[in-house]
């Protein structure tokens, strides 16, 4: 199915939850707050989705309620965002304290990522974008700062 949604006012928080976008779906938030998560803060699916993200908070993903780290396996889960396939632009938004990846490419399926003037504190991974060959990347004007592991993918 073809679904599209479309959030955007100031006052659009998820927390200890996640959204998962599984179809062909085309989603759009702005001004929003995702905060502590016991998985991934949002997911992508495999059947192309296109998830646009333009000013907001994901934080904490990969803790509990009681601000436990809790989510299985740090290696999988616990990201800000994980990408299977399809598109996703993420403009202005603060990622901080996650637990796995800030932006987690997560399938062999070819996907496109547009990355810009994002800020990416004191987490595990800021990107993991490695991806097939034929997966376009567009990052631009963000910074690292205090992550495990900070600076931009190559491939």
């Amino acid at each position: 199915t073809n679904n599209y949604i479309y959030l955007s006012n100031s006052e659009i928080f998820f927390v200890h939850t996640g959204i998962n976008v599984n179809d062909q779906s085309s989603m759009f938030l702005s001004n929003f707050v995702g905060v502590s998560a016991d998985g991934n803060m949002i997911a992508i699916g495999s059947n192309q989705p296109q998830v646009t993200l333009v000013g907001g908070i994901i934080s904490n993903s990969g803790r509990n309620a009681l601000g436990v780290v809790d989510c299985g396996d740090v290696n999988s889960l616990c990201n800000g965002i994980s990408i299977s396939s399809g598109y996703l632009s993420v403009s202005n938004v603060f990622f901080g304290y996650n637990q796995g990846r800030s932006i987690w490419a997560v399938a062999s399926a070819p996907y496109h990522v547009s990355i810009s003037s994002c800020r990416f504190n004191h987490g595990n991974v800021a990107l993991a974008l490695p991806g097939p060959p034929d997966s376009a990347l567009y990052i631009i004007n963000n910074g690292c700062t205090g992550n495990t592991v900070d600076g931009l993918p190559t491939r």
